[in-house]
């Protein structure tokens, strides 16, 4: 697991901002930032309805 992934991991947690189960919306302008938002929170098990 990388140190970044493993830090946002301890930020969810450590704040308790969302469990994995609950829905959330993400906007995504497709900058870096937004990307990579997106990959760590499928990293974390984040399930994306248009996805499925």
């Amino acid at each position: 697991m990388s140190g970044l992934l493993q830090a946002f991991k301890n930020i969810l947690s450590d704040f308790a901002l969302f469990r994995a189960e609950e829905e959330i919306l993400v906007a995504v302008s497709g900058g870096i930032d937004s990307v990579v938002l997106c990959h760590l929170l499928h990293q974390c098990g984040q399930k994306w309805p248009w996805l499925m």
